[in-house]
């Protein structure tokens, strides 16, 4: 679903690390501050559960690439699917390097995600990955990352994820939280010309191809009203109303609950 973004800065900051990396969004500029706590807000997989009077199981993680999500939501599925009513998947963005680990992170998490915004070696991406640079640039000069990698991968996991819930009879929901960046001609002709592409369910997929320049939408599309603050794009509570209303009215106007 989506992450408890609140909930994740001010557990890092009880467990010793209230050091808040913010971004200029004139300058595109990073810089270091302190968080202060904040009052979590419902997210959105609280807000659906409550209207359809569900149970909320949130399996999403703040900086998680589409492996991540789609490990997690298997096994939960496959581990407990006599129990589960709907499953929604939102997806992120596909430059996002997920890596398993048995070391304790706090917040807990089963995984490292690399999170970066371009597929080149760039001082951008240097600043984004930051302590992980050197792991990144490892993977880069060893040819592990690529775009056309991570759209085979997406693929795969809409599809297997929609597979494995209709041979339990649930109903999966899916849809981009963000869009990836960023795009090229190349890249779009490769997502749009991939031969899995007819096998996605694009009737359950919210905003279906997903991305701007295909005729597409990210449940994530809005303005700054609905940001955390004018550095911070993750939602605040108005926005985390718009994707849960956003994804009941798709859900409804489909009749899958």
């Amino acid at each position: 679903m989506v992450a408890d973004y609140i909930h994740y800065r001010n557990e890092i900051a009880k467990h010793g690390n209230p050091k808040y990396p913010v971004r200029n969004v004139h300058t595109n500029e990073w810089h270091d501050t302190i968080w202060e706590y904040e009052k979590p807000h419902p997210t959105p997989s609280k807000l659906m559960a409550d209207y359809y009077g569900m149970n909320e199981v949130n399996l999403a993680f703040p900086g998680s690439g589409n492996k991540q999500i789609f490990y997690k939501l298997s096994d939960y599925v496959i581990k407990n699917h006599k129990k589960i009513g709907l499953v929604v998947a939102c997806w992120s963005s596909f430059t996002r390097v997920d890596l398993e680990t048995n070391q304790q992170m706090l917040p807990a998490n089963d995984y490292q995600s690399i999170v970066f915004s371009e597929y080149r070696d760039s001082e951008r991406v240097k600043r984004e990955v930051n302590d992980r640079y050197p792991l990144w640039k490892m993977l880069w000069n060893h040819g592990h990352m690529f775009y056309q990698k991570d759209i085979d991968a997406f693929y795969r996991y809409s599809i297997l994820l929609d597979s494995i819930c209709k041979q339990y009879g649930i109903e999966c929901v899916q849809g981009a939280s963000i869009i990836t960046y960023p795009t090229s001609d190349d890249f779009n002709k490769y997502f749009i010309e991939h031969p899995m592409l007819s096998e996605v369910n694009h009737i359950n997929f919210y905003g279906w191809p997903v991305f701007w320049d295909m005729g597409g939408r990210s449940i994530y599309d809005f303005n700054e009203k609905h940001f955390v603050s004018e550095h911070d794009q993750h939602p605040n509570a108005k926005g985390h109303e718009v994707v849960a209303n956003r994804l009941i009215e798709f859900i409804d106007s489909r009749g899958f609950v």
